[in-house]
């Protein structure tokens, strides 16, 4: 019975000894994996979306600070002008979600939103877009939160081609 017992004690030693070994081989993919877990995309940083579309967040802020239903509230959405970069807003209310705005119909979404912003894909009408996405949540009484799906473009250079051009010229200048 002791020898059984010396037996399984090593098999334990090793498995474990050798699991070890493994992940500190895999330390790097394993560190990195889990980063990527926890980052999104640039463009679905609250840096890049709220100078974009912070007006914007406060108008839904405000229709919803003076709405008393979910329905008012999406009355209040509908109502608005809104970016034609909009594709979704939708209300939370428990295990529940009202669409407000949704355009096309969504064959699959996939998202990653860290402290109410983010960024996620949606194939809609044979195409896909991505996203830039805003959850706001609330102590609204007629709902937890509303979600605000924007569609990323892709950064379009600020630069004035005067500016461009300034550039080339310098980098052409005097050789000497």
């Amino acid at each position: 019975m002791l020898k059984g017992c010396l037996i399984a004690a090593a098999f334990a030693a090793a498995l474990i000894v050798g699991t070890g070994v493994y992940l500190w081989t895999k330390r790097d993919a394993i560190v990195t994996g889990i980063q990527e877990a926890f980052e999104v995309p640039p463009h679905g940083t609250q840096e890049h979306i709220e100078p974009l579309y912070g007006d914007l967040f406060k108008k839904l802020d405000a229709a919803a600070d003076n709405a008393d239903s979910r329905f008012a509230f999406g009355a209040a959405v509908e109502n608005m002008e809104l970016p034609e970069e909009v594709v979704y807003i939708g209300i939370d209310h428990g295990d529940s979600t009202m669409d407000v705005i949704k355009t096309g119909e969504w064959t699959s979404h996939s998202y990653k939103v860290i402290n109410g912003y983010g960024a996620g894909t949606v194939s809609a009408d044979g195409k896909t877009m991505q996203l830039m996405i805003r959850n706001r949540a609330g102590s609204w009484d007629y709902m937890d939160g509303y979600a605000v799906h924007l569609e990323y473009k892709g950064d379009e250079s600020t630069e004035s081609p005067a500016s461009s051009s300034d550039a080339a010229s310098q980098d052409n200048g005097d050789v000497n």
